[in-house]
């Protein structure tokens, strides 16, 4: 399964020096597996900054007027003007790497459960868009869009944020 791939590669990458046993979340970070440069850009990627502009929030690093203004003009919902602004692509998020669909759509169902959880007190709701390993992405909504949220695609393999760290801590799970 392509999901196990990921997953096995992962504990390979976060094992102990002397291969004896894995490293749980902490101890991975703390042996030096991630510098602060790359923490502070994961946090951002998890939790980033808003503004909100007309009662609608947006991606702070995505909004730009004259860009609102033209989605504006072009679309007549204020939600899928809020979609388009706040889209987020995977390959964006790893530019330089190739990643398979499979790959593509478990880290965009991840910032998906990420972002809904992390906005849910301000209304919001992480979206799955993208069909393509180049198009597939994220965007954050209003949980009360009038626009039905996109399908969810099926990921194989794909469990839960919790059930995912649990795996790490017990490779039996």
């Amino acid at each position: 399964m392509a999901s196990e791939g990921i997953r096995e590669r992962l504990r390979q990458r976060w094992r102990s020096d002397d291969g004896a046993h894995e490293l749980g979340l902490l101890e991975y970070a703390g042996a030096g597996g991630v510098d602060p440069a790359a923490f502070f850009a994961i946090a951002r990627v998890i939790r980033p900054p808003l503004i909100q502009r007309d009662g609608i929030f947006y991606l702070a690093a995505h909004f730009d007027e004259y860009v609102h203004a033209q989605w504006t003009q072009r679309l007549d919902d204020p939600h899928e003007v809020q979609r388009v602004i706040n889209l987020v692509h995977v390959s964006t998020l790893f530019a330089g790497r190739e990643l398979s669909r499979t790959e593509s759509l478990e880290v965009a169902a991840l910032l998906a459960e990420i972002w809904s959880s992390v906005f849910a007190e301000v209304g919001l709701r992480g979206e799955i868009v993208g069909e393509v390993s180049d198009d597939i992405g994220v965007t954050l909504v209003d949980v009360d869009a009038d626009a039905p949220p996109a399908p969810t695609p099926l990921v194989p393999g794909f469990s839960a944020l919790d059930r995912e760290f649990a795996a790490f801590q017990d490779p039996a799970a």
